[in-house]
């Protein structure tokens, strides 16, 4: 799992598996009083660590299958209710945006796609011709941010140039970009309250942030 984004009423989510999107009811069906669910996880060597790390629902194993310690309660369970088809290779960048109506996803196939959650319809498809490492929604929907270059191919060290990029959300027209400043994949992206500032981290160890009120 490379991207994971959740709906503002807590339901539902959606999150990449391999090329294709999976839609899942995480509502949260058990809890305890006291949720005391905690896993220790080794020492990551490279951000591509994480990919190796067992994935599992709080109370279960990583292969899915229930414990029986019990010092891992099961808070919550989530249950795939659609599949998303379309991307041609892994997904890294998912957003939500803010009427809960629509996602954004961004692949190693050099593709941004918009999709209607309600039916799993791809809405829009635009052609940037980059990985997309990860995405924002700015200003209540109107702008889709992404992070777009090369894959560093496991090298974190070398220099490979990304760039950001800002397209209306509705006609996919460069708003802003390219902006210049990191040296290796960009992964996060955030926005300031007021959408003032945009903040992007990369694997070159640099947080970079942006003023966005020209856009």
């Amino acid at each position: 799992m490379f991207a994971l984004d959740v709906k503002t009423d807590r339901r539902a989510s959606a999150f990449e598996a391999s090329s294709h999107l999976h839609a899942v009811d995480a509502s949260p069906h058990r809890t305890q009083d006291k949720p005391s669910f905690r896993r220790r996880v080794p020492r990551l060597n490279s951000p591509l660590d994480l990919l190796q790390l067992p994935v599992g629902i709080p109370g279960e194993g990583s292969n899915g299958a229930a414990t029986n310690s019990g010092t891992a309660p099961a808070m919550l369970r989530c249950t795939r209710v659609k599949i998303f088809t379309g991307h041609e290779d892994d997904v890294y960048a998912l957003a939500t945006f803010p009427d809960g109506e629509r996602i954004a996803t961004g692949s190693v196939d050099g593709t941004i796609r918009i999709w209607r959650l309600e039916d799993g319809r791809e809405m829009k498809k635009w052609d940037v011709g980059k990985m997309v490492g990860t995405l924002a929604i700015l200003r209540n929907g109107i702008y889709v941010v992404s992070a777009e270059g090369d894959s560093p191919r496991g090298d974190f060290d070398k220099t490979v140039y990304w760039q950001l990029w800002v397209r209306d959300a509705e006609t996919g027209r460069v708003v802003a970009g390219p902006l210049n400043g990191h040296t290796n994949a960009v992964f996060t992206l955030d926005i300031s309250p007021d959408h003032g500032i945009l903040a992007s981290g990369s694997i070159d160890r640099t947080v970079i942030l942006w003023d966005t009120k020209t856009w």
